[in-house]
């Protein structure tokens, strides 16, 4: 009996042992952290100035489904992402039609398109293309 008591013991602390290794491995948990609501505060660096009655460009990832939605400051957009370990892509960017004063959307637009990589620090997102960030964001929500 005290055989069996010694060996439950050590089945039990061998099973603890196990399971508090499976944790989400680094690239799990960080490429989660993307998935998220951005205010764009920066295009190549220059700071985005939030104009008066306009909406604050942003952007949302929805890495279950693959798709991101947003505002460019002026119309509305939504997409495809792919997002990987640190690469991203996004494609079949759509938007509406609304005539755009004063807004960054071009920019923005150029800059999705233009994106490979991301880097999360600090609850800033930067996309990047090569070494050069070309869009940052805030976290938002």
């Amino acid at each position: 009996m005290k055989t069996l008591k010694t060996l439950a013991i050590i089945l039990t602390a061998l099973i603890m042992a196990g399971c508090s290794a499976q944790k989400p491995t680094d690239t799990t948990s960080g490429k989660m952290l993307i998935n998220d609501i951005w205010a764009l505060t920066k295009i190549n660096n220059t700071d985005i100035v939030k104009v008066a009655g306009k909406t604050q460009p942003m952007i949302e990832i929805h890495l279950n489904g693959n798709r991101f939605l947003g505002n460019t400051g002026c119309n509305e957009m939504s997409g495809t992402v792919v997002v990987g370990d640190k690469s991203i892509k996004f494609s079949d960017i759509t938007q509406t039609k609304m005539f755009c004063d004063d807004s960054p959307e071009v920019e923005f637009l150029n800059g999705l398109k233009k994106a490979d990589t991301w880097e999360i620090s600090k609850l800033t997102l930067y996309l990047k293309s090569g070494n050069d960030v070309v869009l940052t964001f805030k976290k938002v929500d």
